[in-house]
């Protein structure tokens, strides 16, 4: 038995995927660490280069499934793999150092957390559109307390599920076994999310490890990006469908400003207007906060459409969810 499985869902991504293996290869240890890898629909590229690296490195192996969802195809990841830790990890993103050995130490420091993560950082020689996403996701006003899952900060510490994100998560493989709980297999996104929170319920204990950092590729174009945030939307209306306790009430605060600006037509307050600028003005303080740290007014432009874009898509998405309406014409 291997001491971490490490899991990746491969979408049809060959060249993503060859650099995070080549990535891997350089730390992993092949007598400890196994590389479990499932093409995920079509992926003949994909599967031409792992039958080449497979050979060299007999540490890898990969499954082939139709078109499968997320929890899904993480749940057969898991029902092949053989190590004591279970290391989730997406095609798209990158190690840079030896993320294995800290993960084995921080179990063994610490015996009764039975699920660790770490932050999702801007990927080396990323476009200015793609460091500003990270900008706006690692930033409080972006999107409050998922934002730790973005940037390096603090201490190691207990978090629940808001301080962890599945592109970079490992967890002991005997919870699966003792709770028979798997990653839900009808959600859209967020699925571990949804997990960590049943688990968490159970006892187990989950933390945040700043030094466990991976690269992650953010989106390419602005469609792309909107069309993530209306992603993480509807998980989360999914979600609160199935366990309404789960949701913070702050994380309602996009869909409270959404209907006060639906409703703005309709009232002639000076007071209720005064109020809503409040967000543009906090939109403004914070995209030049982080534009004169980076010593860039780029970063400052394209701030200002990022964050509207993260509170009003993802609004719109958790709404529109909930209500059950057609949500074709939002793609």
């Amino acid at each position: 038995m291997k001491d971490i499985s490490i899991l990746i869902v491969e979408n049809n991504r060959a060249n993503k995927l060859k650099r995070l293996l080549e990535s891997i290869l350089k730390f992993a240890k092949p007598e400890a660490v196994e590389v479990l890898v499932l093409i995920n629909g079509e992926g003949s590229e994909s599967e031409a280069l792992l039958k080449e690296l497979i050979p060299l490195h007999a540490n890898i192996r990969y499954f082939k499934s139709g078109n499968l969802n997320r929890g899904e195809a993480r749940n057969l990841l898991i029902k092949m793999s053989e190590g004591k830790i279970l290391y989730f990890l997406d095609d798209d993103a990158l190690v840079n150092k030896d993320v294995f050995t800290l993960i084995g130490e921080k179990f063994r420091e610490n015996s009764d957390i039975s699920i660790i993560g770490g932050p999702n950082l801007n990927m080396p020689g990323s476009s200015l559109f793609q460091e500003c996403q990270g900008f706006a996701l690692a930033s409080f006003f972006g999107t409050l307390w998922v934002s730790q899952r973005y940037k390096k900060s603090g201490e190691d510490r207990q978090v629940d599920e808001s301080g962890l994100i599945l592109c970079n998560l490992a967890a002991k493989k005997e919870i699966f076994s003792i709770t028979n709980m798997r990653f839900p297999e009808n959600l859209v996104s967020a699925e571990e999310n949804l997990l960590l929170a049943r688990l968490a319920r159970l006892g187990y204990k989950a933390m945040y490890v700043p030094e466990l950092e991976v690269f992650h590729e953010r989106r390419a174009t602005y469609r792309e990006f909107f069309r993530q945030i209306l992603t993480y939307g509807r998980g989360r209306a999914q979600i609160f469908k199935i366990l309404p306790s789960y949701i913070n009430p702050v994380n309602l605060l996009p869909m409270v400003f959404l209907f006060c600006l639906a409703a703005a037509p309709f009232i002639k307050s000076q007071a209720y207007w005064s109020a809503l600028m409040f967000y543009p003005a906090l939109d403004l303080v914070f995209s030049l906060k982080i534009a004169c740290k980076k010593h860039d007014l780029r970063v400052f432009i394209i701030l200002l459409f990022i964050f509207p874009t993260i509170h009003f898509a993802y609004a719109l998405a958790f709404l529109t969810e909930i209500l059950r309406i057609n949500r074709k014409a939002l793609m």
